[in-house]
């Protein structure tokens, strides 16, 4: 049930965002909204791949080795 609250939580923070999305979609339109969006949700993305480390070998990071 840990779950929950985090579920509560976001879905009243999707739902206050897509009010204040509609009222910017009637003040700048729907090409400068979705503009803004995907900009601002770049740059965190572009934050995440520059500055964590990545690990070596992308393809088999996720594989469990198991010593015999």
């Amino acid at each position: 049930m840990l779950w929950f609250p985090f579920a509560l939580f976001s879905a009243l923070v999707l739902a206050s965002r897509r009010v204040y999305e509609k009222n910017l979609t009637n003040a700048f339109g729907n090409f400068s909204t979705g503009f803004i969006v995907q900009a601002f949700s770049l740059l965190p993305t572009l934050a995440l791949f520059l500055f964590l480390p990545l690990p070596d070998d992308i393809v088999n990071a996720n594989q469990i080795t198991v010593c015999s």
